[in-house]
């Protein structure tokens, strides 16, 4: 996995840390989740190309990040991810601006 570069259109994506120094595994939680959340289409399925769907979705139900919007959170729950399953909290992900 070291090997894969993260492309240069996702730098408008993942802020967190400086681009050149992300890393494909001691980032991949901050990567995967704003890819998930931000990221287009294309983006989207680098990212499935990049790491195993069942490390994607591992991720995105162990250790949550509170950045997505409500539709966002259900289209890459639903739909990229295959997840049926309420999940129990989902505030854990849903960003609140009240």
């Amino acid at each position: 996995m070291g090997t894969v570069k993260l492309p240069p259109q996702l730098k408008g994506i993942i802020w967190t840390k400086k681009f050149e120094d992300l890393d494909l595994q001691q980032d991949e939680i901050v990567i995967i989740h704003h890819v998930l959340r931000y990221g287009k289409v294309e983006d989207i399925a680098w990212l499935l190309q990049a790491y195993p769907h069942e490390k994607i979705k591992q991720i995105f139900l162990s250790q949550p990040l509170n950045i997505y919007s409500k539709s966002s959170f259900h289209f890459a729950k639903s739909t990229v991810l295959n997840i049926s399953q309420d999940l129990p909290d989902e505030s854990r992900y849903i960003q609140s601006f009240s």
